[in-house]
């Protein structure tokens, strides 16, 4: 989705919240442009929009005192935003001064508004299993890819781990796969949970100590009308022989998806 390598701290954030925000909400953040309000849409917003990383004990951001604050500041100090001066003819035609500095000079913070991206990438690190199962499996064992990075994604949004991670922080919980856009561009399905001392013994839900065993399981594919059209898949992923896989996979974001349908 993005490089962190090149990011500020507000934007790993920004796009942290909207991994972990439902696909639909994604969906919304993604499309609307970055000069956009799309606070509701994220699943966490820092409560103070100048220390995005910093979880205090108040974790609700409240965009009208953010607003009025920024007013404040503009109508005491001069602050301006973005190079905008104030006009008295326009200021003129409006009601309140507030009113006219909200419709003429306010921008929203980056924090909240939208993405603008027409594509996203995420990189997923499996290993397949036995070619001679019936059907492909692949365990996916914390090592490097996204999958990896979502505990980091969940501290740097604020949610609470375990919500989303089972015990052991080896696998995640259906809420993870059900709720999260991350959940829902991985491409797996847990298939069964096994006991590593012993493969015959298995387990349909989860037990500390099993090893959760996927099978693929592409939730936006690419003839979908979903929010998300999977449009490039590594070669690594379609190969026969079983080891370690590396690779990316790419959605492209559906534009004429309608959430209300």
């Amino acid at each position: 989705m993005a490089d962190n390598a090149t990011l500020l701290h507000w934007q790993i954030r920004k796009i942290a919240s909207t991994l972990f925000s439902t696909p639909d909400n994604a969906w919304e953040i993604l499309t609307r442009n970055t000069e956009t309000d799309a606070s509701s849409y994220y699943v966490t917003l820092p409560s103070d929009i100048n220390k995005p990383t910093e979880h205090g004990a108040d974790l609700d951001y409240d965009l009208k005192r953010e607003k009025f604050d920024a007013f404040k500041k503009w109508r005491d100090l001069g602050e301006t935003s973005a190079g905008k001066i104030y006009d008295p003819d326009i200021a003129a035609n409006y009601p309140t001064l507030f009113e006219y500095w909200e419709s003429e000079l306010y921008v929203y913070p980056p924090i909240i508004t939208g993405l603008d991206a027409d594509y996203i990438l995420i990189n997923i690190a499996a290993e397949k299993l036995d070619a001679e199962n019936v059907i492909p499996m692949y365990t996916l064992r914390q090592n490097g890819g996204d999958e990896t990075k979502a505990f980091w994604f969940l501290k740097i949004a604020g949610l609470p781990i375990l919500d989303y991670y089972n015990r052991g922080l080896d696998s995640y919980k259906d809420k993870f796969w059900n709720e999260t856009l991350l959940g829902k561009l991985i491409p797996f399905t847990v298939l069964v949970y096994v006991d590593p001392a012993n493969p015959e013994i298995q387990s349909e839900t989860f037990k500390q100590g099993y090893i959760p065993i996927y099978v693929r399981d592409i939730k936006f594919p690419a003839n979908g009308d979903g929010p998300f059209q999977l449009v490039y898949v590594s070669p690594s992923f379609e190969r026969d022989n079983s080891g370690p896989l590396t690779g990316a996979f790419i959605y492209k974001i559906n534009k004429e998806y309608n959430p209300n349908q």
